[in-house]
Formats: structure tokens, sequence, C-alpha cells
């Protein structure tokens, strides 16, 4: 043993760089678990990463594969994490630079508002060859600056995807129907809780167009309280001014339903990246909101992900305790710009409304094809 330490060569005693290392860690610990073979395909949807991996570094070092171009279609196959596709950051480091991105974009404002996104809801096909679909629905939003007036959305239902081949094949053994039934909870209101099933059609649907007039006249988001466009673009731009203004709406509970406990530090996340996602504030407010998303202690950053469009970004994230079940819930920017990518929910561990599905998937994804001031009404 003598003999062997001293042969070993200096340069393997030079320290590791924190970014190699932590590709190394991803790429020893975070090879896909093989799924077991069954007779049926019924649970073919492949897990993006190996629970072997959460003890190590974190849970969030997930990639997502999706479609190439701006064109929405099919999303693909989850793929598994590889060295160079995942990689833990430092939170604080990554989100302190976005921060200083964001607020390097032009401070601008147009006559509407515009927003458009696809967004992808996961769905088990029950039957002789159970499978997976992806639900896909293109939706548009445009809001005025000025008071008084309308907002307008667009939505249009573009069928359905698979998110692996192995659900295709099982589709086309099904006989390649052009409608299908999804399982999903049934509302509320139904008054008979568990699952239930509706129809989803392969061919896109017509788009259809829908005016509202704003909310008292002049409400135009909701931001922990109904909130106005002179509020909007009136918001602090420092961090800790900012964190107090949000926090004033906070009352201790979800921020859709008052029956549901959430701690402060998940409802800012929340609100803060519902914010950098969908709203028209100034650069330095966004900038602002990656400063504050820095100073919250739970949330995990690791760059190299894609959305499901195949751009690459960097993703922060918390979890979220669901009824029996974790999710990851993600913002993906992009680090040039701080722009929003897309914002989705992995499984970590089934529960609830996510029981069955495998761990890694892709429950819901919306994925921001463009955000901007426009000055011309659809």
């Amino acid at each position: 043993m003598e003999e062997l330490r001293a042969a070993r060569p200096a340069h393997l005693d030079a320290p590791v760089d924190a970014v190699t290392r932590a590709q190394e860690l991803n790429h020893a610990f975070a090879q896909p678990r093989q799924p077991r073979r069954k007779a049926s395909p019924s649970r073919s949807l492949r897990p993006m990463w190996g629970l072997g991996l959460a003890g190590a570094v974190t849970a969030a070092a997930v990639v997502i594969a999706g479609t190439q171009g701006g064109t929405p279609s099919p999303p693909q196959a989850p793929a598994a994490a590889s060295p160079s596709a995942s990689v833990v950051l430092d939170a604080r480091t990554v989100l302190l630079a976005a921060a200083s991105q964001a607020e390097a974009q032009p401070d601008e404002t147009g006559e509407w508002w515009h927003t458009a996104s696809v967004q992808r809801s996961l769905m088990p096909i029950r039957g002789e060859h159970d499978y997976y679909v992806y639900m896909l629905d293109k939706n548009e939003m445009w809001t005025p600056y000025a008071p008084g007036g309308d907002q307008i959305s667009r939505s249009q239902r573009l069928g359905f995807g698979f998110p692996g081949p192995e659900d295709e094949a099982a589709w086309r053994q099904a006989g390649s129907p052009s409608r299908v039934f999804g399982e999903a909870p049934k509302p509320a209101a139904s008054g008979s809780p568990g699952l239930g099933t509706f129809p989803i059609d392969k061919e896109p649907g017509k788009a259809r167009t829908n005016r509202s007039p704003l909310v008292d006249g002049d409400k135009v988001f909701w931001l922990g309280e109904n909130v106005t466009m002179k509020d909007l673009l009136s918001l602090p731009d420092d961090p800790k001014r900012l964190k107090a203004w949000l926090l004033r709406s906070y009352s201790g509970h979800d921020t859709e339903s008052t029956s549901v406990p959430m701690t402060s530090e998940a409802w800012l996340y929340r609100v803060a990246t519902g914010l950098i996602i969908d709203m028209p504030v100034r650069p330095k407010v966004r900038g602002a909101a990656f400063r504050m998303l820095a100073e919250l202690k739970t949330v995990r950053v690791v760059d190299n992900v894609k959305d499901m469009d195949g751009r690459t970004g960097t993703a922060v994230s918390m979890e979220e305790k669901t009824d029996g079940g974790v999710l990851l819930n993600r913002l993906l920017f992009d680090r040039e710009t701080g722009r929003a990518l897309q914002s989705d929910s992995v499984v970590v561990k089934p529960g609830g409304h996510q029981a069955g599905l495998p761990v890694g998937a892709v429950w819901n994804a919306v994925t921001i094809t463009s955000s901007g001031w426009a000055d011309e009404r659809p």
C-alpha cells in the first residue's frame, strides 16, 4: 500500500472545481434505472432520473427532452441525465446573475401585454393496452395597458402526443384511435370524488376567442391580491421592499385554497415565479424577484435543462408536498436574458392526483412561446 501511495501521480491530488465535481456526481448517480419489462406496456413512461441521485446531490437534477423548434408539436420521450446535461449549481450565485441580466433588458410598454404558451398535461389511458399521452393546449392572452378595456384570450386544443415511443406503440396496438379517454380527478363540484374520464381527440380543435371586461374596470392580474396595470408598473425594485409588498397578502395558506396551509417561503416562491413568467413588470422589478428567490433557503438551481421545445435553460425549483405525494415545481429561464422559458411540475413521490405516475414524470408543463408588449390587438 505504501508503494502504491508513493506511485500515485501528484496531479490526481489537485483540487476539483465545483462544476466538474457536480458533473461527475450527476454522471455517477443519475443513471436511470432500467424499467421492469412487462407483457403489457402499461407503465411505459420512462423516469428521467433515478432516486440514487437524491441523497448524493439533489432530486432537482432533472432533464426534459422536448420537441425542437418554435411550432408546438407532440413531446418526445423523456431523457436521462447525462454528464453535460444537468449540473447542480449554487442557487444564490446563479439567481443573482439572472437578476442582473433581467435588469438589463429594455424598459418599454405598449398598448397590449401579450403572452402565448403551450400547456402539456399528462394523462393515463386505460384499456387493453395502457399508455400515457400529453394533452396539448395552446393559450394566448392580450391584456390592455389602459383601464376600462377588455382582456382577450384565445385557446385551442392541439390534440395529444406521446411521452415516449412505447406509449405510441401501445396506442397503435390499440388501433390508433383518433379519440382517447384520459383519466383525471373529478371536479370537486361533482359530489363524487375520485377519477373520471373525458375524451381527447388526436386532431387539433378550433381556436376559440373570448373577451371579458377587466375586473372592477382596471384589475389585470392576481399577485396575492387583484392588481392594476399601474400597480404592476410601480412595484418596488428593491428585493426586500418587494418581499414586504407581496407578504402583505400572505395569510398562511395556499394561493389556491384557504384550507391548505403553506409556508411563507413556498408562497413567495409561487407568487414570485408567477410574476417572472406572466406579468408586465419593469426589468428592475423582475430582477428584484430573482434576487428575492436567491434569499429563499429551500430553492435549488440546476443548469443545462431542456424545456419541451428543446431550448436549454436553467431551472430554479422547490419541492411541494401534495395529498400523499411530492412534486418538484420548477421555473426554467434563460440565463442570458432572465426570461422565463417554462414552468412545470415533476413527480418526486407519486400520490394524490399523481398516484400511479412514475417518479420523474413531468405531470404538467407550460412552455412560454412568446411574451412582451404589442401595439396591435388580435
